[in-house]
């Protein structure tokens, strides 16, 4: 389906309640896209500022169209944004995605706002930030991108090696924060068992799980990343129900966060929407 002829993508063209909310502060940036702006939110769930970089598609400017967002985690790491944006823009061009509005939220703190439990890494005792992580995103972010940007319901989660597992353990902890999630290499750690055990839960809760989930994995990756990512799809063959619309693919002499995975992810999230 070209996704440009499709009359507004109705399906993803949802009405949205508007809150209310601190505005942040707002800079142009030619250097991160088309159409970029960067700001900061003034945090009370996380208590500090927290910068985000916003990319708008080419078309905002017409009026009367709401557009599915593609939140980036780890946005602050060398190229990763700007690599998105033109992943996604290279996917419109071709008519495979609608255009979307794009928001790399940036870390002050990866290893904690990752990972759900604290643990000892070179010699430090790094404290568990990614529930109040989760709380800020669900609370605060998704909010002010819903008031301020001309956002639809349809939300996508991205998320590579340790952010690949906060992706997952938002779809899990709190599904209806976002309609689609990507986890490339997932990096489940310390935050194994208790995945798993919010998996079970989220399955078995008896809700509806009308999720997409997308993730990969490369065989070159690590051996533990390799054992843990595939007993996590096993677990999710087994247990997972038919409205979950899931695929783990395995990419053969690919390492650690194969380079096609943003591509693949979203694409396979939009072959699958009803």
């Amino acid at each position: 389906m070209n996704w440009n002829n499709k009359s507004l993508f109705s399906l993803l063209l949802l009405a949205l309640p508007v809150f209310s909310m601190g505005a942040g502060n707002v800079n142009a940036d030619a250097g991160i896209g088309s159409v970029s702006k960067t700001e900061v939110i003034e945090s009370s769930v996380l208590q500090e500022d927290r910068p985000l970089l916003i990319h708008l598609p080419k078309n905002y400017d017409v009026p009367g169209i709401q557009f599915p967002v593609l939140y980036i985690l780890d946005a602050e790491q060398e190229d990763h944004f700007q690599r998105s944006v033109e992943v996604v823009e290279s996917l419109v061009g071709r008519g495979e995605l609608p255009n979307m509005i794009i928001v790399g939220i940036e870390n002050t703190d990866r290893l904690s706002d990752m990972n759900a439990l604290s643990f000892e890494f070179r010699g430090e005792t790094i404290v568990g930030g990614a529930s109040k992580f989760l709380e800020f995103i669900e609370q605060e972010l998704v909010t002010f991108i819903d008031e301020k940007y001309r956002a639809s319901k349809f939300r996508i989660l991205f998320g590579r090696s340790a952010s690949a597992t906060f992706s997952i353990f938002t779809m899990v902890s709190k599904p209806a924060t976002f309609r689609a999630y990507i986890a490339s290499s997932p990096s489940f750690f310390v935050n194994e068992e208790l995945i798993l055990s919010r998996t079970r839960e989220f399955f078995g809760s008896g809700n509806s799980v009308d999720r997409i989930f997308f993730m990969n994995l490369g065989t070159e990756d690590s051996a533990k990343r390799v054992e843990q990512t595939t007993a996590y799809a096993n677990l999710l063959e087994e247990i997972a129900p038919s409205d979950f619309k899931w695929e783990m693919r395995v990419m053969s002499g690919e390492g650690h966060v194969p380079v096609t995975s943003m591509e693949d992810g979203l694409q396979m999230i939009f072959r699958n929407i009803d």
